[in-house]
């Protein structure tokens, strides 16, 4: 009888159809057993458009609405027939090596495991004067693996996901632990959190590798900052506790924090101004450490002012259903 565990590839996709033929594609030429993309809400005209792709073993879901990134993946993992499910981002490109096969090893003498790939940020060849926050984030993507490799223990209490692979068993016990909810943000710190309450075993392999074409410009990085702040306080309502990565984020450590809780008590337009102004002027000179300096303390300042505000007016969300 054959040890062989079967992988299904998972992919959550919101309003990005044309990144995914060419990832819909790459994983066909992997030895995935089953590529199940769900479009989280309608996408009209996608899934024909998909299926003329003639990928062998693909699973198309085409959801009723928007249900955000965390439920989407879970219908996902409700259609998934594999032993393991390998969720990936639809911005993450797998390696020329075949990552699933990588993963597929890991869990055949694993038992209950969680496998986190690298995804280092495919960044451009020179600084463009709105891309910031990719370079910024692909910094702290590093900074995030090296901590890992420094201390596997970490891997779950800061999972990052876009290319990671969780028993599937282990995924729904997750799940009947604490369903998902929607999170515009830490969806998968949440899913580590549960996980690591399982006992789950995690580890982050820089061998396994993929490319995260990550893009963020200016407004979509204010965005960001802001549902990084109201997922805090879903996390915290979830959790009774924040994480120290994101505490240190939304409650003002350090002088930066002190700084951004300063600014905070002016008007949102009095702060929101002058810093667009500065990233502005800082990406035409082609000042990229000033730029990045003024990006981390607009996320500072919109996260934390987003953490505050939820916690005054939210009501409770801890015992919202899974999809």
């Amino acid at each position: 009888m054959s040890d062989r565990r079967t992988v299904s590839v998972v992919i959550p996709s919101y309003r990005r159809p044309d990144r995914l033929p060419p990832l819909i594609e790459a994983f066909g030429r992997t030895s995935a057993d089953q590529i199940v993309v769900v479009l989280d809400g309608p996408h009209p005209g996608a899934v024909d458009a998909l299926r003329a792709l003639g990928v062998d073993r693909l699973t198309i879901l085409e959801l009723p609405q928007n249900v955000g990134v965390a439920r989407a993946r879970v219908a996902g993992v409700e259609a998934a027939t594999g032993d393991v499910v390998l969720v990936a981002d639809d911005d993450v490109m797998p390696g020329a090596d075949d990552v699933v096969e990588a993963h597929r090893r890991f869990h055949e003498t694993t038992p209950r495991g969680v496998l986190v790939g690298y995804m280092p940020v495919a960044e451009p060849a020179r600084p463009g004067p709105d891309d910031a926050p990719t370079r910024l984030y692909a910094r702290e993507y590093e900074g995030a693996a090296r901590r890992w490799e420094a201390d596997p223990g970490s891997v779950l209490g800061g999972l990052w996901g876009g290319a990671v692979s969780i028993d599937t068993g282990l995924f729904r016990e997750a799940e009947a632990l604490l369903p998902s909810i929607r999170m515009d943000y830490s969806e998968d710190l949440d899913l580590g959190l549960r996980l690591e309450q399982l006992g789950a075993t995690a580890r982050f392999d820089r061998s396994v590798a993929s490319t995260h074409l990550h893009r963020r410009g200016w407004d979509a990085f204010l965005r960001e900052s802001a549902a990084r702040g109201l997922a805090a306080h879903q996390l915290e309502q979830r959790w009774g506790r924040l994480p120290v990565h994101v505490a240190a984020l939304v409650q003002g450590a350090g002088v930066q924090g002190r700084v951004a809780d300063v600014l905070a008590r002016a008007p949102r337009a009095a702060t929101t101004v002058p810093l667009t102004v500065a990233y502005r002027l800082t990406g035409r000179l082609g000042a990229s450490g000033p730029q990045e300096a003024v990006c981390r303390l607009a996320r500072r300042l919109v996260a934390g002012r987003t953490y505050r505000s939820a916690r005054r007016g939210a009501a409770p969300i801890a015992a919202q259903p899974a999809a």
